[in-house]
């Protein structure tokens, strides 16, 4: 998989891209400890707060260490 992040600033965007240049994620840092991620259509995929990610209904999917 490839990454290519757009900025070092915030707001930035990373677009990850499969072996095949096929577009999987689109994922936008609104800041240091918050960043949405989207599918390849637009469509909200997950929200990261910190180290805690939620789905769409806000139920907490998975947790970093």
């Amino acid at each position: 998989m490839l990454a290519i992040k757009t900025g070092l600033t915030y707001p930035a965007k990373n677009l990850k891209y499969d072996v095949n240049g096929e577009l999987k994620a689109v994922t936008l840092f609104v800041s240091k400890k918050e960043s949405y991620i989207f599918t390849p259509e637009g469509e909200l995929e997950s929200h990261w707060i910190d180290n805690k990610c939620y789905d769409l209904n806000g139920n907490l999917i998975i947790e970093r260490y």
